[in-house]
C-alpha cells in the first residue's frame, strides 16, 4: 500500500487486513486497481466526507481503500 502514496497506511492487530487513506476518491481508486487481482478488495468514503469534484477534501475526511490479503 505505502507504494500508492496513501497520506496513512496502516495494518490490522492480526496483519489480516491493510488499509489506507488518500486525499482523493481517484487517487483512491487507483490505489485499489494497482493491488493484485486475486485480493478482496474495498473502497468507500469516511463519514462525514463531503465528496467534491474539484478539490481534496480536508484531512481526516478523506477517501478510504482496505484490502484484505
Amino acid at each position: 500500500l505505502q507504494a500508492t502514496a496513501p497520506w496513512l497506511a496502516r495494518m490490522s492487530g492480526s496483519g489480516a487486513t491493510s488499509f489506507a487513506l488518500y486525499d482523493t476518491p481517484g487517487a483512491r481508486d487507483a490505489a485499489q486497481a494497482a493491488m493484485p487481482k486475486g485480493w478482496w478488495t474495498m473502497a468507500g468514503r469516511l463519514r462525514g466526507a463531503k465528496p467534491s469534484a474539484t478539490s481534496a477534501p480536508p484531512r481526516p475526511a478523506g477517501s478510504c481503500a482496505s484490502w484484505i490479503t
